[in-house]
C-alpha cells in the first residue's frame, strides 16, 4: 500500500480506454473520454471516509470486471486479491445524450490523458 497520497491528487484528466470500436462493455463506452478528477491511489480507497462503502465496492467490481475478469469475488474482503499497482481512483464525470452523472471509478494511470 502507498504511504502517501498520489502526487497528482486533485488534478483533472480525461479517461482514454482505447478506440470506441474496440470497447465492448457498456459502462466502459460511457466512461471513455469522460473527465476524471484523480483522488488517490486505488490501494488507499478504503481509507477515504468521504466515499461510501457501497460506492467503493461498485468501483472495485467494475474495475475487476474490466481488467481482471478471471478473479472471482464472493465477499468484499476478496478485493484484496486485485492487482492495484499503478491504479488510481477518482470521480468520473460522464455525459451521455445531454444527461450527466458522476461516479467513483478505478482506472490504470496509463488510461489517463491530459
Amino acid at each position: 500500500m502507498h504511504n502517501s497520497r498520489h502526487p497528482n491528487s486533485g488534478r483533472m484528466y480525461r479517461i482514454y480506454l482505447g478506440e470506441a470500436s474496440g470497447i465492448q462493455a457498456g459502462f466502459d463506452y460511457f466512461l471513455n473520454g469522460s473527465s476524471f478528477l484523480l483522488i488517490d491511489w486505488a490501494d488507499r480507497i478504503e481509507l477515504d471516509t468521504s466515499v461510501e462503502q457501497s460506492a467503493k465496492n461498485v468501483a472495485l467490481g467494475f474495475y475487476r470486471n474490466r481488467c481482471e475478469p478471471d478473479i472471482k469475488i464472493k465477499h468484499a474482503r476478496d478485493y484484496a486479491r486485485l492487482n492495484l499497482e499503478n491504479v488510481v481512483y477518482g470521480m468520473a464525470y460522464i455525459e451521455y445524450e445531454g444527461e450527466s452523472s458522476e461516479s467513483i471509478v478505478l482506472v490504470k494511470e496509463q488510461e489517463l490523458t491530459d
